[in-house]
C-alpha cells in the first residue's frame, strides 16, 4: 500500500472514532435518550405526581368519551354560531293608518260614494277622522304615529309592509282602493289602524274588528280573519291595553258595514286603539311611549297568527 492510500485511511479511521466519541458524549448529555433500539433506565414517577396525571388524563378521556383519546389529540371542534331567524322573513304585511290629515280640507273629495261591499251597497271615500277633546291630537295623525313605530318593527322581522299611504298630510286614499293596495300586494295580513271617537261616559278600550261574510267579497277570509283579530287582540291584552268596555265582546268585535274588509281578498282586521274622547284614555294615546307598546303589540300579534297558520 503506498504511502498516499495510507495517510487515506488513517484520516477515515479518525474520522469514525470522532463521530463515535460525538455520539457517545451527546446521549450522556440527553440523559442516555438514545434510539428506539436502545433501553432506556427511567427514574421511577412519584405516585403523588402519577395520580395528578391520571387525573388529567380522565378529565380528557370524559371530554371525549366517544374516542378514549385526550382532548390535546383531538382536533378543535368547529361551532356554527346559531342562525338568526326572521319571522316575517318573505312575508307582505299591509299597514293602513287610517284617514289623512289633508282630508278636513278636502270634504267634497273624501264624500264621494264608492264600492263598500258584494251586493254594491256604497260608502263615502273617507272621513276625517275622530281627536281628541282638547284638539292636540288628530286620529289621522295618531294612527299615523303608530304605524310609523310598527312598519320598522315588522321589516326587522323581516317582512315586506306596504302602506296603504305615505304621510299625514294628503288626501285619502278611498277605503276601497285601502282594500285594493292589500289585495294586488298579495298580502298575507291587511291591518287597518285607528281609534274612536265614543261620547259614551266613561267608554274606553281596545277594539279588533273583522268582517262577517254578509257584504265579504271572499267569504273564505273571514276564518283567517278572524283568528287574526283574536291574535292581535290577545297580544295587546298582553301588554296591558284594556278591551272596550262599550262595544264587542272581550275585545273583539265582528261587522259587516266596514268596506276596507268587505273588499279585503286577504286575512284583514280593523283595530280601534281607544277612545280618543275619553280625556284618561286620549292621555295615554298622546304619549309616544304609549303608542310605541301598542306598535309592539300589534307586530307581536301579526306573528302569532302567521305562525299558527
Amino acid at each position: 500500500m503506498g504511502g498516499v492510500a495510507r495517510r487515506r485511511w488513517l484520516l477515515v479511521g479518525v474520522a469514525v472514532v470522532a463521530c463515535g466519541a460525538a455520539a457517545f458524549f451527546l446521549s450522556r448529555a440527553l440523559g442516555g435518550q438514545g434510539g428506539e433500539s436502545q433501553s432506556v433506565t427511567r427514574s421511577p414517577v412519584p405516585a403523588t405526581h402519577r395520580g395528578a396525571a391520571g387525573k388529567v388524563r380522565a378529565a380528557a378521556r370524559s371530554a371525549h368519551p366517544e374516542s378514549g383519546k385526550p382532548w390535546r389529540t383531538m382536533p378543535p371542534a368547529t361551532v356554527s354560531p346559531p342562525r338568526q331567524s326572521q319571522p316575517l322573513s318573505g312575508v307582505t304585511i299591509s299597514v293602513d293608518p287610517g284617514h289623512n290629515g289633508g282630508n278636513f280640507s278636502h270634504p267634497e273629495e273624501i264624500a264621494q260614494p264608492v264600492p263598500a261591499g258584494a251586493s254594491g251597497a256604497t260608502k263615502a271615500c273617507n272621513t276625517t277622522g275622530t281627536e281628541t277633546d282638547d284638539g292636540a291630537l288628530t286620529e289621522a295623525q295618531f294612527n299615523w304615529d303608530v304605524a310609523q313605530s310598527l312598519v320598522p318593527r315588522l321589516r326587522a322581522l323581516g317582512a315586506n309592509v306596504v302602506l296603504t299611504r305615505h304621510s299625514n298630510e294628503g288626501v285619502g286614499p278611498c277605503v276601497d282602493e285601502r282594500a285594493e293596495i292589500a289585495n294586488r300586494a298579495g298580502a298575507a295580513v291587511a291591518l287597518s289602524i285607528h281609534a274612536d271617537g265614543n261620547y259614551s261616559e266613561g267608554a274606553r278600550g281596545f277594539d279588533v274588528i273583522h268582517a262577517e261574510t254578509e257584504e265579504m267579497v271572499a267569504p273564505a277570509m273571514a276564518a283567517p280573519s278572524a283568528r287574526l283579530a283574536k291574535s292581535v287582540r290577545d297580544a295587546l291584552l298582553g301588554a296591558g291595553v284594556p278591551p272596550a268596555n262599550y262595544v264587542g265582546e272581550d275585545g273583539l268585535d265582528a261587522r259587516s258595514d266596514l268596506a276596507g274588509l268587505n273588499l279585503a281578498r286577504v286575512p284583514a282586521v280593523l283595530v280601534e286603539l281607544g277612545n280618543m274622547r275619553n280625556p284618561e284614555e286620549a292621555a295615554k294615546l298622546e304619549s309616544s311611549a304609549y303608542r310605541r307598546r301598542l306598535a309592539a303589540a300589534l307586530a307581536a300579534g301579526i306573528v302569532a297568527f302567521l305562525q299558527r297558520r
